[in-house]
This record gives C-alpha cells, sequence and structure tokens, in this order.
C-alpha cells in the first residue's frame, strides 16, 4: 500500500502503478551498493536488514528510538539503515569529513549531531569509528557505539516485528548546516511514499530494467537514498509483497 495516492489514471489507481513498477525492480537480481564494487541481492539485503533489526532491540532500543549512522559508501549503511526501520528505529545520516586537517571541527560536528539527534546508538566505518567514539565521550544517553562488525556478532533478540504506520516518523534528516549549525527534520512513512510516487511515475517514469546509480557521500537522504534505493526496494518493511 502506497499513500497519498487517489487519483486514478485509466481506471488504476497511481499506486497500484507504482507498486507495480517496484515489484518489477524487486525482480532484479542484484544491487550495487558499495563503493568496493560488493554486490547484494534484495533478497540478501533483507535477509541482513531483518538479522540487524534483532540485534537492535537486543541492545534494549524501543520503537522510535534514533540512530546515528556515519553515511559511508558501503553496504553497512544501507543494511543498517533498512534494519532500523523494521525494527521501528529511526535512522540519521552524519557525514563523513570533507576538509582534511579538520579533526577538532569534525569531532565536534559529531558530537553536535549525537547530542541534537538524540541518539540512542552510534555506528561508524572503521575509518571513522575513532572520531565517532571521541564525539560519544560524555554523552550519557548513547548506549553503545561501534561498527558495523562490531554491531554485527552482537546478539540477536527473537522479536516479532510489527509494521510501521504511514503517519509515523521514518528518519531524521539534517539540513546541510550551511547558513547554521545543521537542524533536524523529521520525515515521516507517508512523505516517503508521496516522494517516491512522485520520482517513481512522474520524476523518472521508472520503467522495468531500469537501474539507477547513485554516490551518497554528504548525506542528503532526499535527493540521494530516498530516490536511488527506496525507490526500488519501496520500503520493504512495510510492504507484504516485498516480504515474501
Amino acid at each position: 500500500r502506497l499513500y497519498d495516492s487517489s487519483l486514478k489514471r485509466d481506471g488504476k489507481r497511481v499506486s497500484d502503478e507504482v507498486r507495480d513498477h517496484l515489484l518489477n525492480f524487486l525482480k532484479v537480481n542484484d544491487l550495487v551498493v558499495d563503493s568496493n564494487g560488493d554486490i547484494i541481492s534484495y533478497k540478501e539485503l533483507r535477509k541482513l536488514a531483518l538479522a540487524s533489526a534483532q540485534r537492535l532491540l537486543k541492545l534494549g532500543l524501543n520503537k522510535g528510538d534514533r540512530v546515528a549512522l556515519i553515511a559511508d559508501t558501503e553496504a553497512d549503511f544501507i543494511v543498517l539503515f533498512f534494519a532500523c526501520r523494521y525494527a521501528g528505529m529511526l535512522p540519521y545520516a552524519m557525514p563523513v569529513p570533507v576538509n582534511l586537517g579538520s579533526h577538532d571541527i569534525y569531532v565536534q560536528q559529531l558530537a553536535g549531531l549525537l547530542k541534537g539527534g538524540g541518539a540512542a546508538i552510534a555506528i561508524a566505518p572503521n575509518d571513522f569509528i575513532g572520531f565517532l567514539q571521541e564525539a560519544a565521550e560524555g554523552l550519557e544517553d548513547i548506549k553503545w557505539v561501534g561498527t558495523p562488525q562490531q554491531f554485527n556478532e552482537l546478539a540477536m533478540a527473537d522479536v516479532e516485528l510489527t509494521s510501521n504506520l504511514p503517519d509515523e516518523p521514518a528518519y531524521l534528516q539534517f539540513t546541510s548546516g550551511s547558513t547554521r549549525f545543521p537542524q533536524g527534520v523529521v520525515i515521516s512513512e507517508r512523505a516517503i511514499m508521496s516522494n517516491l510516487q512522485g520520482i517513481v511515475r512522474t520524476g523518472l517514469a521508472v520503467r522495468n530494467g531500469d537501474r539507477c546509480a547513485s554516490w551518497p557521500g554528504r548525506p542528503v537522504l532526499a535527493s540521494g537514498l530516498v530516490p536511488e534505493v527506496c525507490e526500488q526496494a519501496a520500503s520493504p518493511h512495510q510492504h507484504p509483497w516485498a516480504k515474501g
């Protein structure tokens, strides 16, 4: 089910057209999501995300808790993003450093994002875990900090996952911070679905067999992750037709 989709064309709900396009995407055998050229299938993406969701729950996190992810171009970021949504938690992306020799500035930026986003846990690739650990020092609300590899070694819960609702928050989107410190904006499930409808049907006129390429870089989810990944996977935690 896609939300905010009452329009019809040729007697067919627009949401049905969007779903049909997305179903065709899910038939594609693989998805390139890693700067190293690693390839995972949508089936494997779902499997990894479900397992990671159970690890999040085992950490004692609750529905609505925030999870901070440094958005490097690795498959782990995509897996963890979907894992958060399966578990009902709100992921938010934090940037990789963009300037050389700015250690203290970057740590300060991460610390502000951790505190401002209300992160319960924070995860970073090996290249950036030192920065993240330093930024998290003294933040008592953060329960766990580590790398994806360390996270994957954690025990899993055995909890039945529940579907998210359209008006629930889905993730946090931080502004670029070009004029002031980044501000967090809550994006709802309904907003994601409306965005996907506009992108898939109107913006890109997606056809069976089409593929998209994107480099997330600095995490601008509204114009990066959502159209390039979610339009293809279509938030599978929401849709029974993507759970088989």
